[in-house]
C-alpha cells in the first residue's frame, strides 16, 4: 500500500524507552480498539520481530510500521517467557 505524505502505519502501542537489555521492546501500553488490541498484544509483551525484521530498538520498529497499512503482518511476542506468533493489520494513521 503505498502512503502519501500525511499517513502512516499505526499499530496502537506505546514502548517503554526504560527498558533495556532486553532482546525486542517493550510494550508499555495498548490503545483501546488498536490494530495491537485486535491481535491480542498486551502490556508488558515484548516485540520481537516484525515481519521478517528482528527488532532489537524503536527504529527498527518503527522503520517498518509505518510502512505498512491495512497488510497483514506476522509477529512475534515474548510473554512471561513464552514465544506467541500472531498476525496484526496496521491501521491507517494521519499526521495532524
Amino acid at each position: 500500500v503505498l502512503l502519501d505524505k500525511d499517513t502512516y502505519g499505526y499499530m496502537g502501542v506505546i514502548f517503554d524507552p526504560n527498558v533495556r537489555n532486553i532482546d525486542g521492546i517493550m510494550i508499555q501500553e495498548v490503545s483501546s480498539g488498536s490494530a495491537a488490541e485486535k491481535s491480542g498484544i498486551k502490556k508488558g509483551d515484548i516485540l520481537t520481530n516484525f515481519g521478517d525484521i528482528k527488532v532489537s530498538s524503536f527504529e527498527d520498529y518503527f522503520k517498518n510500521v509505518i510502512l505498512k497499512v491495512d497488510v497483514p503482518v506476522g509477529i512475534k511476542l515474548e510473554r512471561e517467557g513464552k514465544n506467541i506468533d500472531t498476525t496484526l493489520i496496521p491501521q491507517k494513521g494521519t499526521y495532524e
